[in-house]
């Protein structure tokens, strides 16, 4: 086996190997996200981006900006 063989073959496996751990990360992905519906409480809670009661979740809305607000840009 030639160097240039060598190397196709490395990168190959290195492809394959990458494509695995890729797909797997996106299998955990699924599960996480499917557990995350599942046990969503009911009500207008962001199951993506809370996993708490209803009561612990953060606003769904900030406060309106007015021109005194410390965030406001501009």
């Amino acid at each position: 086996m030639d160097r240039t063989e060598r190397l196709r073959t490395g990168a190959l496996t290195a492809t394959t190997g990458a494509s695995a751990a890729l797909t797997a990360a996106q299998h955990a992905v699924d599960a996480t996200v499917a557990r995350a519906i599942h046990w969503a409480p009911p009500g207008p809670t962001s199951v993506l981006l809370w996993d708490h009661p209803p009561s612990c979740a953060p606003p769904l809305s900030a406060p309106p900006m007015g021109p005194q607000h410390p965030n406001r840009l501009g």
